[in-house]
């Protein structure tokens, strides 16, 4: 696969499972479980989780998306 493609695709998958892991992250209400003057860790540790997590899926959608370019 070419090398821009390949960094259009990763980031496309990137920006889209981003916002659906900051979604179901803020959907799980974990603020509420934790003192009330840590909510900027809190949402800086919500940002990071989605954005690792978006990372890995895109990561992982890349590879599966190699293994066919060779079918």
């Amino acid at each position: 696969m070419n090398v821009e493609i390949s960094d259009l695709i990763y980031l496309t998958f990137l920006f889209i499972f981003f916002s659906i892991n900051l979604r179901i992250l803020k959907a799980l209400n974990l603020e509420s479980k934790f003192k009330r003057m840590k909510t900027w860790e809190i949402r800086a540790a919500y940002f990071i989780l989605a954005l690792f997590f978006a990372h890995e899926i895109s990561d992982l959608l890349l590879y599966i998306a190699d293994l066919f370019r060779f079918l």
